[in-house]
């Protein structure tokens, strides 16, 4: 797996496939975030304290 990093929504896209380090779960990206950027992403994105990170068993998951 990839080093750890916080994951938003306009990083993922269409094919990779982000895991849980803990569980094992595995998500595959099937749609781009229609935003074309991360100040214009969703809502909570463009609050800095409170980012859109994608997380599972109380850590963020990686690009793997």
């Amino acid at each position: 797996m990839s080093h750890h990093t916080h994951i938003h929504c306009n990083d993922m896209k269409v094919g990779e496939v982000y895991a849980c380090g803990n569980c094992g779960i595995e998500l595959e990206v099937i749609k781009n975030c229609n935003h074309e950027g991360h100040d214009q992403c969703c809502d909570s994105c463009a609050d800095e304290s409170a980012d859109c990170n994608f997380t599972c068993c109380g850590a963020d998951m990686v690009k793997k």
